[in-house]
């Protein structure tokens, strides 16, 4: 019987655990953003934009600037991540694919 490497779980069989940390990355982002605009101003709100209270203030729009550059970053370490494991897989896939041939063909 042939035993599959766990370096060759699918995404759904390596689950949550594998995204954890960029998860929680995101998380000390809005925090840290949350932090920020509380620093700035008294309020429990991350920016409240309505008609009646008008645009928010620039150091709100700098502060919301910096905590999307942040997941951006974050997201694209993990987009690297992912097409790396994706790459190793392919390789993977590619070496199996001649084992099998050369066991067929002995």
């Amino acid at each position: 019987m042939l035993e599959v490497s766990p370096m060759l779980a699918t995404p759904t069989e390596v689950g949550m655990p594998y995204f954890a940390p960029f998860i929680e990355i995101e998380k000390d982002i809005l925090k840290e953003a949350e932090d920020e605009l509380r620093k700035t101003k008294n309020s429990d709100h991350i920016v409240h934009v309505s008609l009646n209270r008008g645009m928010p203030s620039t150091s709100e729009i700098n502060v919301l600037m910096k905590m999307v550059e942040k997941i951006e970053n974050s997201q694209q370490r993990m987009e690297t991540s992912v097409e790396g494991i994706l790459e190793f897989l392919k390789c993977v896939e590619l070496k199996m694919n001649n084992w099998f041939e050369e066991l067929g063909q002995k």
